[in-house]
C-alpha cells in the first residue's frame, strides 16, 4: 500500500522527537562560538552558542586583531547565527582546551554577506586545524558549513584562519568544537575497494576526514533538531541514476539496537526507519538489476571513506534477504547477509566502512544488486543511508608571522643550493666512475626470473626477459600504497631493500574466512580435493599444465608438514622442482595421471631425470636447447647463509 510521502515524514518526524527525548549525546568537549556576535544565540533552539566578544567566549579568541562585523539587511529566513561575523584581516585563530582526547568534530558555518568595510563573498583563505591544513583557496557567495572528524591527542585545539594576499582576509561565522562518541570511527575491519584486491584500510581513526555527503536514503531531510550530533541529511533523489529501479520502504517501529552495532549516534533513528528497495513491479526492468547511486566528489582520484547504513525493515522474516554491494563498478562486499551480520535480529541498524577512491570525473557510485544466494521469488535489495567523507592528505604548514617567512624563505634557499650543487656534483662522480665501468659485463647476484635461454652454463648475459603474461602485468595503485604502508607512515620503515623502504604491516585479511587466512592450509585444503586448479590465479591458469601443477601441489605439502623429519631435504626439494620444470616444458598436457615419481625423502630412490641431467626442449622455432638443473636452481644452490 502506498502513501503520502509527506503523510510519511510527518509520522516519522513525531517518533524522531521521542527518541531524542529519551536518549541525547553529551560530548564531553563541547564548544559552540557565535562569531562576531555581542549576544549568545541559539541554533534549532536545541544549541546555544556562546558570543566570542565577550567572556567566556572571547578567551578562545587568539589575536587582537580580529574585526566584529553584522549583516546590515539579514534575511527574515536567515538564522540569527549567520548574521554576524568575525573577520581576520591578517589571520586569527581560536584556541580550545581538549579535556578528552580522541575523534573530534569541528565544524566551520560560513554564510557570506556584505558589510560596509568587508565584502566575504570576496574573502579567499586557508584553515588549518593544529597546523594540518584542511581548506586551501576558499571562498563561497552562499552558506557552506565545513565538518571535519579527526582524532586530537594534544591538548590544545587551534583553528587558524590565513588570508591569501589577494583577498587580505578570512572570515567564519560560527564553530563547532565537541567529542564524538568513542566507537564512531574504528580501525578494524575497513576494506580497501580496488580492482582485483580485497585489503584493509588500516588507522582509519589517524585520518582526517572531510564529510562531502550525507545521505538518508528512501526518507525525508533531517536537520539538527532529528540529529543526536546535530547533522543534516538530505534526501536521495537526485543522486538517483535511475529512479525506476528503485521504490521507498519504511516502518514505524523503532529499530532493534544491538550491542556491538550501530548506535543512534551513528545515524538517528529514521535512517533506519526509511529505505530504497528494489522495485519488482516495475515491467520494465529485468528480473535482476541494481539500484544505483552517482555522488560528485569534486576531487579526481581521492581516497574516500564510504559508510553504508542497512537495516532489514523489508523482510517479513529472516535470510531472506541476500544482496551484492558495488562502488565504482566494483564488487565491495559479496552476499550480503544482514541476518547473520546483526546477529538474527531482524530490522536491526548495521553500517559498513568502505575506503575507494574516486574516478577520473569526480565521481563515487554507489549500487546494490541481488545476490546469487537469493531465492528468484525473493530477490532484492536495501539501502538505508550514505555518507561520503574525503580523507584529506597529510600536507600540514605552521602558522608563522610574515618576518618569520622571509627569514625561513632565506635559510631554506641557501640549504636548498648547497644540496643541489652536492647532488650535482655526486651525479658527475657517479657518470664517471659508470663510465670506467662499462666495459664489464654484469651479472646478476639476486633474485631474477627464470627465463629459457641457451648454450652452457658458463655463457653470461646483459639483457633481461620477462614472460608476456609476467611480473609487467602487475599493476599497483597508488591508494594499495597508501593503505599498506599507513600513507607512508616512517614510524613503520624496518629497512631499506632494492627498490627502496620496506614498511612493516599485517599479513593477514581479517575479511577472509577463517578457512582462507592461511594460503598454506587453505590450498592444502583444495589439494586434497583435488581441485587445486580452481584456486590458481586466472592470469596463468591457461599456461599450467595439471601434471607440472599437480608435482608442484605434492612438494609444497610435504614441505608443509607438521613435524621436520616428515618434510624432504632441501635437495629433494630442488630435485622435484626441475621435475616440475620438467613436465612444464615436455610433459603432458591434459593428464595430471601420467606424471611419475614421487616427492623424495633423504635416501629413497628417485625415478625420473637425475638432479644433474640435462634436458633437451623444442621452442617451437626450428631450434632446441639443452637447459641443466645446475643452471636454473644456481641461485637456490649458495653456501652462503641467506
Amino acid at each position: 500500500m502506498a502513501f503520502p510521502l509527506n503523510l510519511i515524514q510527518t509520522l516519522l518526524f513525531f517518533f524522531s522527537l521521542l527518541h531524542l527525548s529519551l536518549a541525547a549525546f553529551t560530548p564531553t568537549d563541547n564548544y559552540l562560538i557565535n562569531s562576531g556576535s555581542s549576544t549568545n544565540t541559539s541554533f534549532f533552539t536545541i544549541r546555544s552558542f556562546l558570543s566570542d566578544s565577550s567572556k567566556p567566549g572571547s578567551s578562545f579568541l587568539s589575536t587582537d586583531r580580529s574585526i566584529s562585523i553584522s549583516d546590515p539587511n539579514p534575511s527574515p529566513d536567515s538564522p540569527a547565527l549567520y548574521n554576524t561575523a568575525r573577520v581576520f584581516p591578517i589571520g586569527g585563530s581560536y584556541k580550545f582546551q581538549v579535556t578528552t582526547k580522541g575523534t573530534h568534530f569541528i565544524r566551520l558555518h560560513f554564510a557570506p554577506f556584505k558589510a560596509s568595510s568587508f565584502n566575504l563573498r570576496s574573502a579567499k583563505f586557508r584553515v588549518l586545524i593544529n597546523g594540518f591544513s584542511v581548506i586551501n583557496s576558499f571562498s563561497t557567495s552562499s552558506v557552506v558549513v565545513k565538518e571535519f572528524i579527526l582524532k586530537i591527542d594534544d591538548p590544545v585545539l587551534e583553528i587558524s584562519f590565513i588570508p591569501s594576499k589577494a583577498s587580505g582576509f578570512g572570515f567564519v561565522n560560527a564553530v563547532e568544537v565537541f567529542s564524538a562518541p568513542n566507537d564512531y570511527i574504528m580501525d578494524q575491519g575497513t576494506k580497501l575497494v580496488i580492482p582485483n584486491s580485497a585489503q584493509i584500510f588500516s588507522n582509519l581513526s589517524s585520518q582526517v576526514l572531510e564529510t562531502v555527503h550525507r545521505i538518508n536514503v528512501g526518507g525525508s531531510k533531517l536537520t539538527p533538531f532529528n540529529d543526536t550530533l546535530w547533522r543534516t541529511w538530505v534526501v536521495d533523489d537526485n543522486f538517483l541514476l535511475l529512479r525506476a529501479a528503485a521504490r521507498r520502504a519504511w516502518t514505524t517501529h523503532s529499530p532493534n539496537y544491538q550491542s556491538g552495532g550501530a548506535t543512534r549516534e551513528i545515524a538517528p533513528d529514521n535512517v533506519y526507519m526509511t529505505a530504497q528497495e528494489m522495485d519488482r513491479d516495475n515491467q520494465e526492468l529485468q528480473a535482476r538489476f541494481n539500484i544505483s547511486w552517482g555522488f560528485q566528489v569534486d576531487e579526481k582520484r581521492v581516497l574516500h571513506l564510504v559508510r553504508l547504513h542497512f537495516c532489514d525493515i523489508v523482510s517479513s522474516s529472516l535470510n531472506q534477504l541476500y544482496f551484492n554491494v558495488f562502488i565504482n563498478e566494483y564488487l565491495a562486499y559479496k552476499d550480503v547477509d544482514l541476518s547473520t551480520l546483526t546477529f538474527h535480529v531482524l530490522a536491526s541498524p548495521l553500517y559498513i566502512d568502505f575506503v575507494a577512491e574516486s574516478d577520473r570525473s569526480g565521481m563515487l557510485r554507489i549500487s546494490v544488486g541481488p545476490s546469487d544466494l537469493s531465492n528468484p521469488a525473493r530477490v532484492n535489495a536495501l539501502l538505508n543511508g550514505v555518507e561520503i567523507m574525503r580523507i584529506l592528505s597529510p600536507v600540514s604548514s605552521e602558522v608563522v608571522s610574515g618576518k618569520r617567512n622571509v627569514v625561513w624563505i632565506v635559510v631554506g634557499s641557501v640549504l636548498g643550493g648547497f644540496v643541489f650543487l652536492s647532488l650535482f656534483f655526486l651525479c658527475v662522480l657517479c657518470l664517471c666512475r659508470r663510465k670506467n665501468n662499462k666495459t664489464r659485463s654484469s651479472e646478476s647476484t639476486g633474485w631474477t626470473p627464470l627465463r629459457r635461454f641457451r648454450g652452457s652454463s658458463n655463457s653470461r648475459t646483459t639483457e633481461r626477459t620477462v614472460s608476456s603474461s609476467g611480473y609487467h602485468t602487475l599493476r599497483i595503485s597508488f591508494a594499495e600504497l597508501q593503505s599498506g604502508t599507513n600513507n607512508f607512515d616512517k614510524s613503520l620503515v624496518i629497512g631499506v631493500g632494492g627498490f627502496g623502504m620496506v614498511f612493516k604491516g599485517p599479513a593477514v585479511d581479517p575479511l577472509l574466512v577463517r578457512e582462507q587466512v592461511n594460503l598454506a592450509e587453505w590450498a592444502i585444503e583444495w589439494q586434497r580435493k583435488g581441485m587445486l586448479d580452481q584456486i590458481v590465479d586466472p592470469n596463468i591458469a591457461d599456461e599450467i599444465k595439471p601434471c607440472s601443477l599437480k608435482k608442484f601441489a605434492e612438494t609444497a605439502e610435504k614441505c608443509c608438514a607438521d613435524y621436520g623429519v616428515d618434510r624432504p631435504t632441501i635437495g629433494d626439494v630442488l630435485w622435484n622442482l626441475e621435475h616440475v620444470l620438467q613436465l612444464q616444458e615436455s610433459g603432458p598436457l591434459n593428464n595430471p595421471e601420467e606424471v611419475y615419481g614421487d616427492v623424495t625423502d633423504s635416501g629413497t630412490a628417485r625415478q625420473g631425470p637425475s638432479s644433474g641431467s640435462n634436458t633437451d626442449r623444442d621452442y617451437g622455432d626450428g631450434t632446441s636447447g639443452i637447459i641443466s638443473s645446475s643452471q636454473v636452481f644456481s641461485q637456490l644452490m649458495t653456501n652462503a647463509g641467506r
